[in-house]
């Protein structure tokens, strides 16, 4: 039950963030890019650790991004990526990641 807690909230706090990117970005004049209709959605998610261990990697792989943009924007831009990169952070940890000194920058990752 916590796990699909924590995946539930998971995919609550990204369908915001979605909206929040695409409001950012229909403000500066550009077109987003729209979602995928569908998605492909792993094999053998019968098992718990499975299923944590796909959010997880979907948590990093947001990080990745969020860590990006805390690199190439400014102001409130920046603020707002550096929570999402923060927030993002912890739900890998919720998920059973390991915390990481730079998360979302793999080039610095200490393990």
């Amino acid at each position: 039950m916590q796990l699909f807690e924590a995946i539930t909230a998971a995919f609550a706090a990204h369908r915001v963030r979605r909206d929040e990117l695409t409001a950012a970005i229909t403000e500066l004049d550009a077109e987003p890019v729209a979602a995928e209709a569908a998605y492909d959605v792993p094999s053998g998610l019968e098992r718990a650790e499975r299923i944590a261990r796909v959010a997880r990697e979907t948590e990093q792989a947001c990080a990745t991004t969020y860590a990006w943009l805390v690199a190439n924007t400014v102001d409130e831009r920046r603020a707002w990526a550096i929570k999402a990169l923060n927030e993002t952070a912890v739900r890998v940890l919720t998920l059973r990641g390991t915390p990481e000194m730079f998360p979302g920058a793999g080039e610095y990752a200490d393990r």
